[in-house]
């Protein structure tokens, strides 16, 4: 399933909490991979995103200062594809 809709990305910072990002533009995508579900994203921009591995994504807007674990994802990988044509960050998470 593909669908073109905003993500909430929670950044851990460490002592000082989560920092939340919205991007509006970003692509979903829903896969079954090794027994699991998980949840490819895709943000098109230039600019850098602060993810790492253990951060959490709200598929929609949210408000949350931190984020409701049981109503997010977990990133499990990343990558930084902003050289080419069409640069965009790729987040898996589940």
């Amino acid at each position: 399933m593909l669908t073109n809709k905003g993500v909430t990305v929670y950044h851990f910072t460490g002592h000082s909490g989560y920092l939340r990002y919205f991007y509006s533009d970003a692509s979903v995508h829903s896969v079954f991979k090794n027994g699991s579900d998980l949840v490819k994203i895709r943000i098109p921009t230039t600019l850098f995103i602060p993810v790492c591995n253990g951060d959490y994504v709200f598929l929609g807007k949210s408000d949350a200062i931190v984020p409701e674990k049981e109503k997010c994802v977990r990133v499990t990988e990343f990558s930084d594809n902003r050289r080419g044509v069409n640069p965009h960050w790729r987040i898996v998470a589940g």
